[in-house]
């Protein structure tokens, strides 16, 4: 807008010098309207060095945009935890009244609850990209955007793996080592998972087949 203004006003003054100025300010009028119509159009939209008004963004309007985007975000962090908690009930359902051990239905519900909060990370993330000039994104925040996207989806898909009795071995490894700043009732807990980890890996060990057992030998 300020180009096409200084434009305009070059050209305005312009012809004002043709009407009652001298040949040397009509020559540095027409000069400057010609520089001004030049950056102008090296700097529009299909220009090489297009630089709107977002690229400085005003800072009230930039934090407002930061806040509804991070709030869409967390409504989908909301969904996927919200899906997760109704399929755990459905499996604890399903394990008082039927004795399962797991719900069909309610895994399928738990996905869902997975798949808002993949697809609420990426969409952050994409979104962040595609905002990046309307909410002035610094390095910092770039590193504050990937940390978020990042770390309530590890987590969660961490604990939903431990509800499904799949415990990540390093998990166990980190928590058994640092057991002692634990209450008294993880500490039992925790040694129990590592029982159980090392005494399915004993089981699941081939065992060596012995020499000369084979009918006919």
């Amino acid at each position: 807008r300020r180009l096409a203004t200084k434009a305009l006003t070059g050209a305005a003054t312009f012809q004002r010098a043709v009407s009652h100025g001298s040949n040397g300010s009509i020559a540095r009028t027409a000069t400057g309207a010609e520089a001004a119509l030049r950056t102008l159009a090296r700097q529009a939209p299909g220009g090489r060095r297009f630089a709107s008004a977002s690229t400085n963004p005003d800072p009230a309007k930039a934090w407002s945009m930061y806040y509804t985007h991070e709030n869409a975000y967390l409504n989908w962090v909301r969904n996927g935890a919200t899906f997760t908690a109704v399929g755990m009930a459905f499996t604890m359902f399903k394990g008082q009244t039927e004795h399962a051990p797991v719900s069909l239905g309610g895994c399928v519900v738990q996905a869902m609850g997975a798949s808002y909060m993949v697809l609420g990370a990426t969409q952050y993330v994409i979104s962040s990209l595609a905002l990046r000039n309307l909410m002035g994104i610094s390095p910092v925040g770039w590193a504050w955007i990937s940390l978020n996207a990042s770390w309530p989806t590890a987590l969660y898909l961490i604990g939903l793996s431990c509800f499904h009795g799949l415990h990540p071995r390093w998990l166990l490894g980190l928590v058994a080592d640092n057991s002692a700043v634990l209450p008294a009732r993880l500490q039992e807990r925790v040694f129990q998972l590592v029982a159980e980890a090392r005494h399915k890996e004993f089981e699941e060990k081939p065992k060596p087949r012995r020499a000369g057992t084979r009918t006919g030998f």
